[in-house]
């Protein structure tokens, strides 16, 4: 009689064990308007990568960061909103505590302010940390994305869709010439217009033909950093899942 709570039990941690756990940030630095599309659009996302729903989505403020929360999360996002902010709340030693954990295996995607985080406060991308291209507020808006082939291949997208340019929504991210990135950076998408509305006389010519979408492996673990904005609209869910297999090493 014990052989059936054993296999209850079995089948409950295999179940456990194969269910993603993605933790979302939506403390100080982030900003309203992107936690809610997050919050609207990543499941959709996830449903697309995973469309058995074998997925968990916990938030979680600075104060809430901890190792145990990094020992229950598979996937680590930071959204959108101040780089600076959220390095500054969450502090130091818990900047460095991220960069560990995905140093021995964790995933990480950042967008926009969660890029300028992972590539200048975190130092995903190596120290010193690549040179950004200023005034960082240059605007927003629509601008033309370009998938290249190795981004087809690490995001496995459909080429038939995804073919020449596509239009994402930009709100100041992170921009860095392709030559001031380390050569195990991969260039995902290049952005093909630019935004430069204010600042003109510095930021125009500087956004056209540098990446929007780059990714490395970190140690044992893998990231993505996004400076567009694939979760506003006109929402991209198709980038965001296959970010979200290609960090977990599932393609």
């Amino acid at each position: 009689m014990l052989l059936l709570p054993l296999l209850l039990l079995l089948l409950l941690n295999l179940a456990t064990a194969t269910t993603t756990r993605v933790s979302l940030y939506l403390g100080s630095g982030t900003s309203d308007n992107d936690n809610d599309a997050f919050l609207a659009n990543l499941p959709i996302a996830l449903s697309q990568a995973f469309p058995h729903g074998d997925y968990t989505i916990t938030t979680f403020l600075e104060d809430e960061f901890s190792n145990d929360l990094l020992t229950k999360t598979d996937l680590l996002i930071f959204p959108g909103g101040s780089g600076n902010g959220q390095a500054t709340a969450l502090g130091d030693d818990n900047l460095a505590l991220i960069l560990s954990w995905v140093n021995a295996g964790g995933s990480y995607i950042g967008t926009c302010g969660g890029s300028f985080l992972g590539m200048s406060h975190i130092g995903f991308y190596g120290t010193p940390t690549p040179t950004l291209q200023e005034p960082w507020d240059r605007g927003s808006g629509n601008v033309s994305v370009e998938v290249l082939d190795v981004g087809f291949e690490e995001l496995a997208l459909d080429r038939d869709i995804f073919a020449g340019n596509i239009t994402i929504m930009y709100y100041q991210g992170p921009i860095v010439k392709p030559q001031d990135l380390p050569s195990d950076v991969n260039m995902l998408a290049m952005f093909r217009t630019e935004i430069a509305t204010n600042h003109p006389e510095e930021t125009m010519g500087e956004m056209i033909n540098t990446p929007a979408i780059t990714s490395k492996e970190v140690g044992k673990g893998r990231v993505v950093l996004n400076s567009p904005h694939p979760e506003l609209q006109p929402v991209v869910p198709e980038i965001y899942a296959g970010e979200i297999l290609w960090v977990l090493k599932l393609v």
